[in-house]
């Protein structure tokens, strides 16, 4: 008996217990079913998480809206490519041009539209300082949105603020050159600047302070003889505006679609760039695209008949539908709207200081 129970006992040490054995196998079961549950419940909330902040892009839709004939305006990507017929309608407002007109003078299928405007929802709050006054002007914000370019009101110098608003202090000093400041514009990276001097070179400036010359390409938008053309990739050139006017100031839309450009005597125009489609915004000036291109923001200056005494920032849509006073401060004049490229705050000028403020959109 004694070498019975011995052999038991050894069998039970090398072995195990058997009725153990079931137990812990469901411990082990659970176990993995609680870990793989967690797993699952983890993917489901980071890829909800993503798919909120990257939305995915509507395949059915692939339409391009712009301007206003009647009530709304819809262009499809074939009709981008090939212009419409002109058609005999309300768009050209009679005795707008004396005299009989060469057909060469406007695009092919060219037609103009003077929208029934309304007042959208869209404001400017909690606008606060960034920088010194000391007639800064024409602030442009880096695609990466950390920096804020400027120039003063004589186009001297080249600086960088910083967009935090509150925390104004005096725009770091990237080039003293007189006249540099008229035609400036961020790399793609947000790393420099490229600016032409007053002998119509262009220098690129590095954010850290370097500076060194650099050959540009040619623009892609550009006027000649008062009117507006752009330049496609090959360097075949189209004419997007018409003769109501003598133009100037074109500015390409983010998505290469669209250009807002300025009449002299007559205010802003939104146009596609296959001149075929114009609206006729109204009085404005500085006009910048809104990063979506859904939009332009200008400003509106009010006169005395020698200085400004007023001025509020726009913003108006390329629907032709709303065109709104995003500031609506009498007696300050506010100018040089410019939107950061996550389209929540805008930058501009008052009082010769850069101020920062959310930019409210429906």
């Amino acid at each position: 008996m004694p070498s019975i129970s011995r052999a038991k006992r050894i069998a039970r040490l090398r072995f195990g217990n058997k009725a153990q054995q079931p137990r812990l196998t469901l411990h082990m079961r659970r176990l993995l079913l609680i870990i793989g549950l967690l797993a699952l419940l983890a993917a489901s909330v980071f890829s909800t998480m993503y798919l909120v902040n990257h939305p995915r892009r509507a395949v059915g839709d692939k339409s391009v809206r712009v301007g206003v004939e009647e009530a709304r305006q819809v262009l499809s990507p074939s009709e981008l490519l090939s212009p419409p017929t002109q058609r005999k309608d309300k768009l050209l407002p009679p005795g707008s041009l004396d005299g009989p007109e060469p057909e060469v003078s406007r695009p092919p299928g060219y037609m103009l539209a003077y929208p029934e405007w309304q007042t959208g929802t869209a404001r400017v709050e909690a606008a606060q300082a960034v920088s010194e006054a000391d007639h800064y002007i024409k602030p442009v914000w880096s695609p990466v949105g950390l920096d804020i370019a400027v120039t003063r009101d004589d186009f001297s110098g080249l600086f960088l603020a910083g967009p935090t608003p509150g925390k104004a202090s005096a725009p770091r000093l990237l080039s003293a050159d007189e006249g540099i400041g008229r035609d400036f514009y961020w790399t793609s990276d947000g790393m420099s600047l490229r600016a032409r001097g007053s002998d119509e070179t262009y220098s690129e400036f590095l954010i850290t302070g370097e500076r060194f010359p650099v050959a540009t390409d040619p623009e892609r938008v550009f006027v000649r003889d008062d009117r507006i053309f752009i330049r496609d990739e090959d360097g075949r050139e189209k004419q997007i505006s018409g003769l109501e006017d003598r133009f100037t100031d074109p500015v390409l839309s983010t998505d290469e679609l669209k250009v807002v450009f300025r009449g002299r005597e007559t205010g802003l125009y939104i146009g596609l760039a296959d001149g075929t489609r114009v609206i006729f915004v109204g009085d404005g000036q500085n006009p910048r695209w809104l990063p979506d291109s859904r939009g332009v923001v200008y400003d509106l200056p009010v006169t005395d008949g020698t200085t400004v005494v007023d001025g509020d920032l726009w913003l108006a849509t390329v629907d032709g539908r709303t065109r709104t006073n995003l500031t609506n401060t009498p007696g300050i004049v506010e100018a040089w709207p410019s939107v950061s490229p996550n389209g929540q705050q805008i930058a501009f000028t008052a009082g010769g200081a850069i101020y920062v403020g959310k930019l409210i959109r429906q």
